[in-house]
C-alpha cells in the first residue's frame, strides 16, 4: 500500500500519522498565516490536503484563535452555518459565497452538516441543530511537487 509522506515535515508529524499531533496541530501548522473557514469538504485549487475530524472544542478553539490573529477567512456560504460557529466559537463569521481563494500554503477549518439537505431548494433555509454539524481539519499544500509517494515497507 502506498502512503504519501511530505518531504518537507518533521519525523514527528509522519509517525503521527499526518498533520496534527495527538495534542492538536504541530509547530508547522500553528505558523500557518492564513486559516480558511469551509461549511463542506471540498479541495478548491490544486495540491495536497491531509483532513483529520476534531472535536467541537477544539474546532472552537482554532476558529477563536485565528479571529484573534487576524488569520480567519470566512468562506461560509449559508447564515445558518456563521450562525452555529459564532455561537460555538465566540467570535463573529462572515457570510461569503465568493470562490475560495487558498494561499500557497493554510489551514483549512471546516464545519459542515453530516448529511446532504435532501432538497436543494431548502438550502438555506434549513435550521440544523448542534447535533447536525461535524468538524474537520485539513493542511493544504499548493506545491504538491514537494510530497512523494513512497511504499509503506520503505
Amino acid at each position: 500500500m502506498n502512503q504519501i509522506i511530505p518531504n518537507h515535515l518533521p519525523i514527528s508529524l509522519i509517525a503521527a500519522g499526518g498533520a496534527f499531533s495527538a495534542t492538536g496541530l504541530t509547530g508547522k501548522e500553528k505558523q500557518m498565516t492564513v486559516t480558511i473557514l469551509l461549511n463542506s469538504a471540498m479541495m478548491p485549487d490544486e495540491g495536497l490536503y491531509i483532513l483529520r475530524r476534531v472535536s467541537r472544542e477544539f474546532f472552537a478553539e482554532l476558529i477563536a484563535d485565528a479571529y484573534r490573529q487576524g488569520h480567519l477567512q470566512s468562506y461560509i456560504g449559508y447564515a445558518e452555518t456563521a450562525r452555529h460557529i459564532e455561537n460555538i466559537s465566540g467570535v463573529p463569521i462572515e457570510v461569503n459565497r465568493a470562490a475560495t481563494q487558498s494561499p500557497d500554503q493554510c489551514l483549512i477549518a471546516i464545519c459542515k452538516l453530516k448529511y446532504r439537505v435532501g432538497d436543494p431548494a431548502t438550502k438555506g433555509r434549513l435550521q440544523p441543530g448542534d447535533e447536525d454539524y461535524e468538524y474537520f481539519v485539513a493542511t493544504y499544500d499548493r506545491d504538491h511537487m514537494r510530497w512523494r509517494v513512497c511504499d509503506e515497507q520503505s
